[in-house]
């Protein structure tokens, strides 16, 4: 018997309902999307959503034969997450829950199942739950998935007994109904990484600033794009925003002169009384992240002036960091990778 026909049937037999695919997919699809959620590649989600049903699809497949834990939260933690719990005890029947998050414990059964299970399978290795939902379920226990960010919650069960997961859990920030990106190629582009690496303070809110200098470059260049460069679960995590400034010198002094004495330091805070950093000169905005935020590539037709006359040109590089329960000790590089070319546009 096909796998995937005898969980369906086992699902019959253990009284748990297997919706139609058909009833969640529409015609007019955004676009299928997919993102590895931890950095070590065990957990992968896709999701396609249809505009004129109103509908989207999740496939998760994720390296374990425990539960599988999936969620939307609003702002990252488990209070007010919309979350579903899932798999296939060694038996091959399957459970399956809709729930919601009230705090780090393990999530409360929901009162109405708006989250429709249609497949699910194990093998070896892996746990694959395809689950389905109204984009708004009009149920209070549920998270509206509109235009703006959600962040995606995420815990992998070492064993099919649902328990409050310390480990082996994350939370990754999605605009989740933009359309997937284009297959781009940048090999032909020289890159410049504005990066900081430092350690968090241990206080709810820091914007931290940091000057920056471009390569130097004989001619004028554009630049082309940007990627944000948070390579870590805690810079994912702790950074909410960067701002890249471009600087510019007071009349009668030199870009020189005015901030290259700041580039060995390791910056300040960007706000307050008295700061150790150039925040006057550094006003006009070059680029901003924010979660949720990927890769950025301008139209071919478009690009940014940059090094003109081979001057060197000076940025100042914001980070917010939201440590919101004020956690010592935890060290991670934020910033940007900037694309630029010698072929003007």
């Amino acid at each position: 018997m096909d796998s995937k026909l005898k969980v369906v049937v086992l699902l019959s037999l253990f009284g748990l309902t297997v919706a139609s695919i058909a009833d969640f997919v529409g015609k007019n699809s955004i676009g299928k999307r997919q993102e590895y959620l931890d950095s070590n590649g065990r957990y992968l989600v896709e999701w396609e959503a249809y505009t004129d049903t109103q509908t989207i699809i999740f496939d998760l497949t994720v390296a374990t034969s425990g539960f599988v834990g999936f969620g939307i939260s609003p702002v990252g933690g488990m209070t007010g997450a919309d979350i579903i719990i899932g798999g296939v005890h060694p038996n091959s029947s399957v459970y399956f829950s809709n729930r919601h998050g009230i705090g780090n414990v393990v999530p409360v059964v929901d009162d109405n199942e708006t989250w429709e299970l249609l497949e699910a399978s194990e093998n070896a290795t892996h746990t694959h739950l395809k689950v389905g939902r109204q984009l708004n379920t009009c149920d209070s226990q549920d998270v509206v998935i509109g235009n703006s960010t959600n962040n995606f919650i995420w815990a992998i069960g070492q064993d099919d007994n649902i328990s409050y997961h310390r480990e082996n859990r994350g939370t990754s920030a999605n605009l989740i109904l933009d359309p997937p990106l284009p297959p781009v190629d940048t090999s032909s582009f020289e890159r410049w990484r504005m990066t900081h690496t430092m350690e968090m303070p241990a206080k709810k809110t820091t914007y931290w600033c940091t000057v920056q200098k471009s390569p130097p470059l004989p001619t004028k260049h554009h630049i082309v794009g940007f990627r944000p460069i948070l390579d870590t679960p805690d810079a994912l995590k702790y950074t909410h925003h960067f701002i890249v400034h471009k600087c510019r010198a007071p009349e009668g002094s030199t870009d020189e002169e005015t901030f290259e004495h700041y580039l060995n330091r390791t910056g300040d805070e960007c706000y307050g009384g008295v700061r150790d950093v150039p925040m006057d000169y550094c006003e006009s905005y070059l680029f901003l992240w924010a979660v949720g935020g990927k890769m950025v590539l301008y139209p071919e037709h478009v690009g940014y002036p940059f090094a003109v006359d081979g001057q060197t040109n000076y940025y100042l590089l914001e980070v917010h960091f939201d440590n919101p329960n004020s956690l010592p000790g935890i060290t991670f590089e934020s910033g940007l990778e900037i694309f630029y070319t010698s072929e003007l546009r």
